[in-house]
């Protein structure tokens, strides 16, 4: 058994089985998960101890060639459905019943063909196991030209959607992983026309130039690279998610000090279990908390927390985030000593993006809220407010 051959398909079983709760839970991901199932298959039938043990295990011969061709239809297919459903959707609506057709029908002549072969003649594959002509060889021929040629297409559709939304998407994971994925689509394209050339050449009756055992190495190259293309995108799902995690951490300190002043703007559904999701729904009431408590806050205040920054030594972005740290902190201390608002709720600035900082880049103004974060939660910023509150709020007016 070849060792990398072997690492491949259990690798692509592992990629599977780690999509298989997420295909429980979402309809959308059942396309790639069941892809990712079929290439497994695939890949771990083409081992020759698998062979030897599925044909034993079944009490057939040859099951395994079947449950091989069975598989390739099957993941060509779902990838196929997968990148249409998503990329054409109108078009995944017009194709979608004659394409099931197609593959059923696959299906159903590959099973008609094994079980109509002679077989005390065992082959090595009952579909390029005849030269002479015969009703069945005849048959047989046509698959072996019919069946690679929808892989064939298939793959070839895949490479150019993969390939064209790979200049698309923004996110570098992903677009990596849909360039190697194009790559593989197109190496497999490419090695399923030279084996419909080839049955093609038995059909006809011609000697071909190729023998399809010296190119069927070219199958684990594709598979290879496959499981390169889909794996870089879900890990980098998973890498994002754990960045958005970590996010979530060091910017609910913060949150939780804004809410406690301002619990009227935390939404009272909750935000779910998706990481991003959470994120940006702290993101937006942590800017309603600031907005909250903008009438607590003057020109004055503003000033005197500039300066205060300042005689820390911090420059640029640290040095906007320890003052506005400070205010908050001030103006949360003015909220809990049931002051009136030093600004009426009608007079102060609308929550428009420049007053309220937000940036349009949501990674730029995470970044920036887990700055504000740190400044918060500094010593500076927790001995400003009592210390400003001990001084009297007539100092800050």
């Amino acid at each position: 058994m070849n060792i990398a051959q072997a690492a491949l398909a259990a690798l692509f079983w592992v990629l599977a089985l780690w999509r298989l709760p997420a295909a429980l839970r979402n309809p959308a991901q059942r396309g790639l998960c069941a892809c990712l199932l079929s290439l497994a298959a695939s890949a771990s039938m083409g081992l020759a101890a698998d062979t030897d043990l599925i044909d034993w295990a079944v009490g057939i011969p040859d099951a395994s060639i079947l449950f091989r061709h069975w598989s390739g239809l099957l993941y060509t297919a779902f990838a196929l459905d997968t990148a249409l459903a998503m990329a054409c959707p109108a078009a995944h609506r017009r194709t979608r019943t004659p394409h099931a057709a197609v593959v059923g029908g696959g299906l159903l002549a590959s099973l008609a063909l094994y079980l109509c072969f002679p077989w005390p003649l065992v082959p090595q594959d009952f579909t390029q196991a005849c030269q002479r002509s015969t009703a069945y060889c005849t048959t047989a021929n046509l698959y072996a030209v019919l069946y690679p040629a929808y892989l064939a297409t298939a793959a070839a559709i895949l490479a150019f959607l993969a390939w064209t939304y790979s200049r698309r998407t923004r996110a570098p994971w992903l677009r990596i992983g849909l360039k190697v994925l194009a790559a593989a689509m197109a190496l497999g394209a490419v090695t399923s026309l030279v084996r419909s050339v080839l049955g093609t050449a038995r059909l006809l009756g011609t000697e071909a130039l190729l023998d399809w055992h010296s190119v069927k190495p070219l199958v684990w190259t594709v598979y290879a690279l496959a499981l390169i293309g889909c794996a870089i995108p879900l890990c980098g799902i998973a890498a994002q998610r754990m960045l958005d995690r970590r996010a979530l951490r060091h910017l609910l300190p913060l949150w939780s000090a804004l809410t406690r002043h301002a619990p009227g703007i935390v939404l009272p559904t909750p935000p779910g279990t998706v990481p991003r999701l959470r994120l940006h729904r702290l993101v937006i009431e942590i800017h309603d908390a600031r907005l909250a408590l903008t009438p607590y806050t003057s020109p004055a205040l503003h000033r005197h927390a500039a300066r205060t920054a300042q005689a820390t030594g911090l420059t640029g972005r640290q040095l906007d985030a320890l003052t506005t740290a400070l205010v908050l902190r001030a103006a949360h201390r003015t909220k809990e000593s049931g002051c009136d608002p030093r600004i009426p709720p009608a007079a102060a600035d609308p929550p428009t993006p420049a007053n309220l900082a937000i940036n349009l880049d949501f990674a730029a103004e995470v970044k920036q809220l887990r700055t504000l974060s740190r400044a918060y939660n500094s010593a500076t910023a927790r001995a400003y407010a009592p210390d400003l509150i001990a001084r009297g709020p007539a100092e800050c007016q």
